[in-house]
């Protein structure tokens, strides 16, 4: 049976760090309903700060009554980009809480529970492509930086992410 093909505005969640310690941890949300996703998960102050469009911003929250039972209140930042204009072109979020696997795992299977799914390796990335927020040489160079087995390799990696292959094309395509 061949895989369904996601659409790019179904609601995804993944964590967005390597498991493992660490001092802080962040979980990735992207797509349609994610304003009301993110009603279930946290609870932000102000109360209405995921209900408008606008500005990116930083919200302080805890976690809903219900993911917070078995660890009683925590408070996690929540970076919010709320509509067209974020990374994904569309609404994403990411929540940034203490780096607790449990946790992690608690806030990505809630978020399950309540409409997402389980992103696909690099499916952020794929949004931002589709989005033309970044071009094919930094998508490409997000999956090499994910592959590097050496030093050289992720310097490599980093510098095509951070453009610098981008920018020797775009002067080659200036120079002809």
């Amino acid at each position: 049976m061949t895989p369904r093909l996601a659409h790019p505005s179904e609601l995804i969640v993944a964590p967005a760090t390597v498991p493992g310690s660490g001092a802080r941890a962040i979980v990735r949300l992207s797509g349609e309903g994610l304003a009301r996703l993110l009603a279930e998960l946290v609870e932000p102050t102000p109360r209405d700060a995921f209900a408008s469009p606008g500005q990116p911003r930083c919200v302080a929250a805890r976690l809903s009554d219900e993911l917070a039972a078995p660890w009683g209140p925590l408070a996690v930042d929540v970076l919010w980009w709320p509509g067209p204009a974020g990374p994904t072109g569309g609404p994403l979020a990411e929540l940034q809480l203490p780096a607790s696997a449990p946790l992690v795992d608690a806030i990505v299977a809630a978020a399950c529970s309540h409409g997402a799914r389980l992103a696909r390796g690099g499916e952020f990335s794929l949004r931002a492509f589709l989005a033309g927020r970044i071009d094919l040489v930094q998508a490409e160079a997000v999956l090499a930086v994910v592959d590097a087995r050496t030093p050289d390799e992720l310097a490599t990696a980093l510098d095509r992410m951070a453009g610098g292959a981008g920018r020797r094309l775009h002067a080659v395509r200036e120079a002809v």
